[in-house]
């Protein structure tokens, strides 16, 4: 190892997550490819307002050929591939993708059987010691910062994405993609990935095809054949581009395909697209009297099963709901929120209105006798939430 680094104090303002990201990722290429007892040089110099941060090696080099295409997701050179050191062809479109972020560039410059020489450019702020001091902004009194400056909205929140990923810097290179969209959650595998999407069901799901332990094909077979899960759009990533994959991904009912390498205003557009399909096909759970929820769906028709049973107990509250389906409460919660796009609350105080309208319109119970028929705790209650849902007054309902 030989450093030639800037020994002046240099304060600068950076991304400094992104620089070493970078610079692991080359020091990490050059000790692969470097021979026993070669030499591994880290330089570095400030030119104005730019740093250079160079890494020489004394590997193999690579070929004018394939150095155009060095940077490229999931391009590795020839003579790199035939030798036994591990690696994707990630770390180095990763690195490329990152010095492009903060406003830099890496350039290559090698000779076959020569080594080489990656270069990592990119401009950087001064900071003088009288830009350190802390400006404090005096809110008035009883006033709270928003971080962001945007009013906390629950009706506007991120979708919720479950990525499913084992190489950790493509799985960060697609969060930094993702996460200005998406709440992201990562999981390095599709058995950890399957506990991950049962217990938070997530709006949408993107998984590698080629996992440890389980391949993606497999996991989006077991998403599609769980009541939980089988509504979620599944995209999934890989390298591979014969139809044949492509087929079976079909088969294991995959929503789409993405091959790699991937721009990322696609993978963006593809999922947004994934996600008004989905909204498009989600049934249209509707406060309104002449609607009512269509059978088809496995957990649909668990749903109504369960309601039918049940709705005319007073104690059959959303607890009760998620006991007898045997899920939690939460999967209840998140799994009727993206079929019907309503609360288990709803759903049931929906499904005993619509009882008590069709038991008011045969008038051979009295309102109060139907509100107590149909679970609710009192007729006052009941009278209230019918007005609010129906529109009209229940005894006006009974009499006509």
């Amino acid at each position: 190892w030989q450093l030639d680094l800037y020994h002046e104090h240099l304060p600068i303002q950076q991304d400094f997550e992104k620089i070493k990201t970078i610079v692991t990722n080359l020091l990490t290429n050059a000790l692969k490819y470097s021979p026993d007892g070669g030499r591994i040089k880290l330089s570095m110099e400030a030119k104005g307002q730019e740093l250079l941060i160079r890494v020489e090696d004394e590997g193999p080099g690579i070929a004018p050929a394939e150095a155009a295409q060095i940077f490229d997701w999931y391009f590795r050179a020839q003579q790199q591939a035939e030798e036994s050191a591990p690696g994707f062809g990630v770390g180095l479109a990763l690195s490329k993708e990152l010095a492009l972020l903060i406003g830099g560039d890496i350039q290559l410059d090698s000779q076959k059987g020569k080594g080489s020489i990656f270069s990592l450019s990119f401009p950087f702020e001064n900071i003088s010691t009288n830009k350190l001091a802390v400006v404090e902004e005096i809110l008035p009194e009883g006033q709270v910062e928003d971080p962001e400056n945007k009013p906390s909205d629950p009706l506007h929140k991120k979708p919720h994405l479950l990525l499913v990923e084992d190489h950790l810097e493509l799985a960060q290179h697609l969060q930094d993609i993702l996460s200005n969209d998406f709440e992201v959650v990562h999981s390095p595998d599709a058995i950890k990935g399957m506990a991950v999407a049962l217990e938070q069901i997530p709006d949408i799901i993107i998984t590698d095809l080629m996992l440890p332990k389980k391949n993606g094909l497999d996991f989006c077979k077991e998403l599609k054949n769980h009541l939980l899960t089988d509504h979620i759009p599944v995209l999934i990533l890989t390298a591979k581009t014969d139809l044949k994959t492509r087929y079976q991904g079909l088969h294991q009912l995959a929503d789409a395909y993405l091959t790699k390498p991937f721009k990322s205003e696609e993978l963006l557009l593809m999922l947004q697209n994934l996600l008004k399909n989905r909204r498009r096909l989600r049934l249209r759970f509707q406060m309104q009297q002449e609607e009512e929820p269509q059978k088809g769906d496995p957990f649909l028709d668990l749903i109504l099963e369960t309601l039918e049973k049940n709705y005319s107990d007073n104690d059959f509250n959303v607890d009760a709901f998620a006991q007898k389906l045997k899920i939690s409460r939460g999967q209840l919660s998140k799994k009727s929120k993206a079929l019907l796009g309503a609360s288990p609350s709803k759903i049931l105080r929906h499904y005993r209105l619509e009882a008590a309208s069709k038991l008011l319109k045969k008038g051979q119970k009295s309102v109060s006798e139907v509100a107590y028929s149909c679970g609710f705790s009192s007729p006052e209650y009941f009278s209230t939430v019918y007005k609010e849902h129906l529109k009209v007054n229940p005894k006006r309902t009974a009499k006509s």
